[in-house]
């Protein structure tokens, strides 16, 4: 009776193994080759949302969501109020 458990084990395990291996990359596949391709796109998407942020005809701010301060704000805002860039930093909202 035991043998025929720990066979039934084995099977369970070796079900289960298959499974995993279904999803693991083949060994061409790297962690750091993943790593550098998320950073590429990780750039992309910062030089894009850099790129909204300084030609956008609204006013923009940033700020900390945990004090209300502001840490950026566009030049749009800028020329509409007349304020600098270092006016705005360091205020709350």
């Amino acid at each position: 009776m035991q043998s025929r458990w720990h066979l039934t084990e084995i099977v369970s395990l070796r079900r289960a193994i298959c499974q995993m291996a279904d999803h693991i990359p083949p060994k061409s596949f790297s962690i750091a080759r993943l790593q550098r391709a998320n950073g590429r796109a990780l750039k992309a998407s910062e030089s894009r949302y850099r790129r909204l942020f300084e030609t956008a005809k609204d006013g923009i701010l940033i700020l900390d969501a945990d004090t209300g301060k502001i840490v950026d704000v566009n030049p749009f805002l800028l020329e509409l109020t007349g304020y600098s860039h270092g006016d705005f930093l360091g205020m709350y909202l």
